[in-house]
C-alpha cells in the first residue's frame, strides 16, 4: 500500500511541475513554438551541499568524499568578503548559477555526486559531529518562478543522512 502511495505522490509531484513548467514555457516563446525557452529565462538557480559543524578536518572530509568543495570555512576565521570570524566550520559544494525553470536540475547534479556516499556521509557525521544541509539559493527575474520540490530521489537521500534544507529566494523585477 505504502508503495502505491509513493507512486501516486510522485505523479502528482511530477504534473504539478510540468503544469508549472508548460504554463511558463507558453509565456515565455510567445508564438513562436520553436524557440529555445531556456535563452529566454533569467532566473538563475544554484545548488548547495554544506557539511558544517564546530571543528573538523576538511581536508579529510574532501579526501573521503573525493569531491573538491567550493568553499571551505575554518571556525574562528575571516574569509573571502566576510568580516567576522566563521561561526563553525564549513566544507560546501555548489552547482554554477544557471537559468533554470526546474531548480531538480541542479539538485541532480549535486546528488550524482553524494548518491553512492551516503556510507561515508554517515560515518563523517558519526565521526565529527557534523549536520547537513541541502539548499536552494534562486534569484527570481521578470516574475520567473521556476517549479520548485524535492524529487523522491532527493528526500530518500536526505532523509537518509538526516539533512536539513533550505530554499532562498530572492526576487529581481
Amino acid at each position: 500500500m505504502a508503495r502505491n502511495g509513493a507512486d501516486r505522490s510522485q505523479k502528482y509531484s511530477s504534473n504539478w511541475a510540468t503544469i508549472v513548467l508548460d504554463e511558463t514555457i507558453k509565456k515565455l516563446a510567445g508564438e513562436n513554438p520553436n524557440i529555445n525557452v531556456i535563452d529566454k529565462v533569467n532566473t538563475l538557480v544554484r545548488a548547495e551541499f554544506f557539511i558544517c559543524g564546530d571543528v573538523f578536518d576538511t581536508n579529510e572530509v574532501t579526501r573521503l568524499i573525493g569531491v573538491e568543495p567550493d568553499e571551505v570555512n575554518i571556525k574562528g576565521t575571516i574569509t573571502g568578503t566576510r568580516k567576522r570570524p566563521s561561526a563553525e566550520t564549513s566544507w560546501g559544494i555548489f552547482t554554477n548559477k544557471e537559468n533554470s525553470l526546474d531548480v531538480n536540475v541542479q539538485t541532480e547534479k549535486l546528488l550524482k555526486l553524494l548518491i553512492n556516499k551516503i556510507d561515508l556521509l554517515l560515518m563523517i557525521k558519526e565521526r565529527y559531529n557534523v549536520s547537513f544541509i541541502l539548499s536552494l539559493v534562486i534569484e527570481v527575474s521578470n516574475r520567473e518562478l521556476p517549479a520548485i520540490y524535492w524529487s523522491p530521489e532527493t528526500n530518500r537521500f536526505l532523509g537518509r543522512i538526516g539533512a536539513e534544507s533550505s530554499i532562498d529566494l530572492y526576487y529581481y523585477s
